[in-house]
């Protein structure tokens, strides 16, 4: 909506809902920026804005076709509800789970002057169960990651509809 962009200062956002059957949906919310509109914060913000608890947060190592990938793990509440939450940024190609590094990289990149680009991805799912939240969330990285490998240019990951073997809702 126009106050979601007017706050994070970009047109370049994406929230869609992923479903595989019958099992419960993933989220993905992607915020992109360019030039010297970038404005990223961490996801933690943003849910505790909306009312979410935030009950643990820790770094997250997983194998995505045979390679590493780091980023930031959330379990978050709302009333009754518990949700998992997988985060990273971005940075002209650059991936790290650490928002600060991704600030230093667009600093530097501004004072080389170089074009700056970021993103911060966050990939999110109900927590019915620890193992079946991890799977979803491990099989929909995975299925980005593959996209991602067909794409070229900033916009690999604004091109999530076409994840293959993920169908997608709202």
């Amino acid at each position: 909506d126009a106050d979601t962009r007017r706050i994070l200062q970009t047109d370049d956002v994406a929230l869609v809902e992923y479903r595989l059957g019958q099992e419960p949906p993933v989220w993905l919310t992607q915020v992109a920026g360019t030039g010297k509109r970038i404005a990223f914060h961490p996801p933690e913000i943003c849910y505790v804005g909306s009312q979410f608890e935030v009950l643990e947060r820790e770094p997250l190592s997983v194998l995505v076709q045979g390679r590493e990938r780091r980023m930031v793990q959330l379990i978050l509440a709302q009333g009754p509800e518990r949700f998992e939450v997988w985060y990273w940024f971005t940075a002209n190609g650059r991936v790290t789970p650490n928002y600060y590094q991704q600030q230093l990289w667009l600093v530097l990149d501004a004072i080389r002057g170089k074009p700056m680009s970021g993103m911060s991805v966050r990939v999110s799912t109900p927590l019915d169960t620890p193992a079946s939240a991890r799977r979803r969330l491990l099989a929909f990285v995975t299925s980005l990651a593959t996209a991602e490998a067909s794409q070229t240019g900033p916009t690999a990951l604004s091109r999530a509809s076409e994840i293959p073997g993920m169908g997608h809702g709202s």
